[in-house]
């Protein structure tokens, strides 16, 4: 496809997002974007261009509250960060980037209210068991059961 046509479509996922994840002080989920083939697309320069034009993009659009959840690419070669991590899918997480971009998902999910919520230890037995269970569907008596077989 097209520049435009991509970039169209990139703005109806970032609105999406913002949309479906928005909470009530008006914040979106944290969003990484991603732009792979860095093994067509490599150069330094070429990475800060795609990066200026996608910030003058959706800097401006309704997705700027999802723009603004963006997380930033810092180590990028060249020096100066990027609002997308290039990525050579061809090499897995011997590229930088892709170990980079690891690390801020490890980060981001962290801070996480919800990673930080304590669950009870019984919970997750039962989660782990339903999860095991080849079923469709569990009936619940069976699923009275389960639970109270983890406690």
């Amino acid at each position: 496809g097209t520049r435009e046509g991509a970039l169209s479509f990139l703005d109806f996922w970032l609105n999406s997002i913002f949309l479906h994840t928005q909470t009530k002080q008006g914040r979106c989920a944290p969003i990484l974007l991603i732009g792979t083939h860095k093994d067509k697309v490599s150069g330094a320069e070429e990475h800060q261009h795609i990066s200026r034009m996608l910030s003058d993009r959706f800097g401006k659009s309704m997705a700027l509250t999802a723009w603004r959840s963006v997380e930033m690419y810092e180590d990028a070669t060249g020096g100066v960060p990027l609002c997308f991590f290039p990525v050579d899918n061809t090499i897995g997480q011997s590229d930088a980037a892709v170990r980079a971009a690891l690390r801020v998902v490890e980060e981001v999910a962290k801070k996480s209210e919800t990673i930080q919520q304590e669950v009870p230890l019984a919970w997750l037995g039962f989660y782990d068991r339903i999860r095991e269970d080849k079923r469709l569907c569990v009936s619940l008596d069976d699923a009275k059961a389960m639970a109270s077989e983890c406690g």
